[in-house]
């Protein structure tokens, strides 16, 4: 069999500059220094010409992106201000600290790591179909996507496989990733269920007993022997179990403030 060799097939596997899928800012700089030393006409003609010519198309498109992107940010995605995901009410400020923060985790990776998932692979694109207004130039509002976001970061945990080429490494980009999931998986799903100290301690179960006989915690009635003993033993259990919850709570907040530099995209 005689193979018919296609010309633009060798033309573009001539240029083909094997671009990383993802490094990071050195890493970049480098790759970007080595391949236009390596290969000046290919770097020219695959990168530098698309640029200018990116460079031109926003001369026209620019001060309309300006003007949606301003009313997008004072509307609907507004980045200055911090939501709590809590409900409307008095809360503590330390409530409202922990909740603020890691309302902010939930909505980097649901909203803006999702939107990285969409905006790099064309299959995704296809399989998740979202809003007309959370897309491209109609962009007006960003769309919500668990799925989608955690993904991503599944991605991104590979990035640091022996396996793939060099360029295609970023080993910090990875450790951050699997921070952030962790992250997500304990606010989303563990911490919820975390009981409640005066159910788990007793606590409750004792004021019902209380109840029953005739009593009250904070009442008159004398209390037999048995139930200060059981009084006492419940509000130590349940002092345990408010200090260790409050424990982890500092714990993933501080982990959480730093990854804090690689909460980006």
């Amino acid at each position: 069999m005689i193979n018919i060799r296609n010309p633009i097939t060798d033309i573009k596997n001539q240029l083909d500059l094997h671009k990383p899928s993802a490094l990071g800012w050195d890493a970049w700089s480098r790759w970007h220094r080595d391949t236009r030393l390596a290969r000046p006409v290919a770097y020219f003609i695959m990168q530098t010409v698309p640029d200018k010519f990116d460079d031109f198309i926003k001369f026209f498109t620019k001060p309309v992106n300006d003007l949606r992107y301003g009313l997008r940010v004072r509307i609907f995605d507004r980045y200055h201000v911090i939501n709590t995901g809590l409900k409307p009410g008095y809360a503590d400020m330390d409530t409202r600290m922990m909740h603020g923060l890691f309302n902010m985790l939930v909505e980097f990776v649901e909203v803006e790591k999702a939107h990285m998932q969409v905006v790099f692979d064309p299959a995704e694109r296809k399989l998740r179909k979202h809003p007309w207004w959370s897309k491209g130039y109609t962009r007006f509002k960003s769309f919500r996507d668990a799925e989608a976001g955690l993904a991503h970061l599944k991605w991104e945990m590979t990035l640091d496989g022996a396996n793939l080429p060099l360029y295609d490494q970023s080993p910090t980009q990875a450790s951050a990733a699997r921070e952030v999931w962790e992250l997500y998986h304990w606010w989303k799903f563990v911490r919820p269920i975390r009981p409640d100290p005066l159910d788990a301690s007793g606590w409750s179960e004792h004021c019902d007993l209380l109840t029953l006989a005739g009593k009250h915690v904070l009442g008159d009635t004398p209390h037999t022997a048995e139930e200060l003993d059981r009084s006492t033993a419940c509000l130590k259990k349940s002092h345990e179990l408010e200090q260790m919850f409050d424990d982890e709570d500092e714990q993933m907040l501080i982990r959480l403030v730093k990854v804090r530099k690689s909460l980006w995209t």
